[in-house]
């Protein structure tokens, strides 16, 4: 399915039964009931989707289930981060083997670089599928943000990053200016002048809904 970042597209968290196995049963009844009213996307694995803590045959299964119950009725994204640039791409392959038609691409998380490792890992990343991309800069989690000029600079060496999910605190600011700027970026953010909003954690049910170990 071709990706349009456009509308509402939620990033899910990981459902899980009593005994923390993953709950694909819920997940894929909740990717539909999102669905049926009115998301035009489903992001899977982001950073409330316990992305740090599913092994990857677990991570493999979820992106799965979103597909399946999403069918042809709206797009997967999955989210890409891990600890190594090798695990990263890794998980682009999953990915692309399930289905998923575009990818959140965070930095890695744990390790901080400078720009130039930085850039490294989100290229390889970038240049590892054919998928559509969003870039996700999320520097108070992640401790690395991007500013217009990188923005600009990755958007311009790699034809498939197509949007970016803003959530610096100066967001606004940095949404106009990567709209003045002579990108092809499309900027799902909350601010007025965006095309597309990622809400995160959407999971309306009561009992466990994270992994402690």
């Amino acid at each position: 399915m071709k990706m349009e970042w456009r509308g509402v597209i939620p990033a899910l968290t990981t459902a899980f039964k009593e005994d923390l196995s993953v709950d694909f049963e819920f997940i894929r009844s909740h990717c539909r009931w999102l669905i049926n009213n009115g998301c035009s996307g489903i992001v899977a694995l982001g950073s409330l989707g316990e992305a740090a803590t599913l092994m990857e045959s677990e991570k493999a299964e979820v992106l799965r289930a979103c597909v399946e119950a999403a069918g042809a009725r709206a797009p997967v994204v999955a989210g890409i981060s891990a600890l190594s640039t090798r695990e990263a791409v890794s998980l682009v392959r999953i990915a692309e083997g399930t289905g998923c038609s575009g990818l959140m691409v965070l930095p890695p998380y744990v390790y901080l670089g400078d720009w130039r490792e930085t850039k490294a890992h989100v290229t390889a990343v970038l240049r590892a599928t054919n998928l559509s991309c969003m870039l996700y800069n999320n520097p108070i989690a992640y401790k690395v943000d991007f500013v217009v000029e990188q923005v600009k600079e990755l958007a311009g060496e790699n034809r498939n990053l197509h949007a970016i999910k803003e959530s610096s605190t100066d967001n606004l600011s940095k949404v106009f200016d990567m709209l003045r700027a002579p990108t092809s970026l499309v900027p799902p953010s909350s601010c007025a002048e965006a095309s597309s909003r990622i809400p995160p954690g959407t999971h309306p049910r009561k009992g466990p809904s994270f992994r402690t170990n």
